[in-house]
């Protein structure tokens, strides 16, 4: 299955782009996915400092992903 990760924030600095396509095995978690990811790139935040978006819509981090979802890492938002 094909899934596409978009990277914001720190993760877009932690992966040095903005997103890709990857091909997975059915039957991932977005937390699965995530600490793969994490052991790729290295992240610099954790899985509970952030939140996972499957298309658009925040997911617990047990989501199961399927074949062409998008999913993005939310890291915290800071502002005023």
């Amino acid at each position: 299955m094909r899934i596409s990760i978009l990277y914001f924030a720190q993760f877009s600095q932690d992966t040095n782009i903005p997103g890709e396509q990857l091909e997975f095995e059915p039957g991932l978690s977005a937390a699965e996915l995530f600490n793969q990811l994490a052991k790729r790139y290295r992240f610099t935040l954790s899985k509970d400092a952030c939140r996972a978006a499957v298309n658009e819509t925040f997911v617990d981090w047990d989501h199961i992903l399927e074949d062409k979802d998008t999913l993005a890492f939310i890291p915290p938002v800071n502002g005023g």
